[in-house]
């Protein structure tokens, strides 16, 4: 009876721990994810950025302010003044509606409000946390605007 309960137990144990482990990648909040404000004609917008050398560049750049324009596709874009580093990443990426990315052929800021396909110098550095939102009123500015992009804490 002691060895069946000593069994269960240790099971139990298991369990627990990949069912947190589950969790935890599941993309629940880790300590290390920086998270960017993103104003613009009186709209803030809180953004995620991923784990790579792009975004750790762009923080690094960080608070800055960025004017941005309309391009022939679904995105906005801006000149930045300086490249951010793509070593360890892929050479080109298919961002989705809300993403936030970089396009390394020329050193630009890119937020895609629509759909846009795979495309070499595309790098995905992060994301919107409201998506559609972001993405309908990104759509919505017809004229160059200017937007202003810092780092803030996880809660605010």
């Amino acid at each position: 009876m002691k060895k069946i309960i000593f069994i269960l137990i240790i099971v139990l144990i298991w369990c627990l721990g990949s069912t947190q482990q589950s969790v935890q990648a599941a993309g629940h909040i880790d300590n290390k994810t920086q998270y960017l404000r993103v104003s613009f004609k009186g709209h803030h917008f809180k953004a995620c950025l991923k784990h790579n050398k792009a975004a750790q560049d762009l923080v690094k750049q960080l608070p800055i302010r960025l004017h941005f324009r309309s391009f022939n596709t679904p995105e906005k874009l801006a000149d930045l003044n300086q490249p951010l580093s793509t070593k360890g990443m892929t050479v080109g990426e298919d961002p989705a509606i809300g993403d936030i990315g970089y396009w390394s052929p020329e050193p630009r800021l890119v937020f895609y409000w629509g759909n846009v396909d795979y495309f070499n110098g595309i790098h995905v550095i992060g994301h919107f946390n409201k998506r559609q939102t972001a993405a309908r009123v990104l759509q919505q500015q017809k004229h160059p605007f200017t937007v202003t992009i810092k780092l803030i804490k996880a809660n605010k």
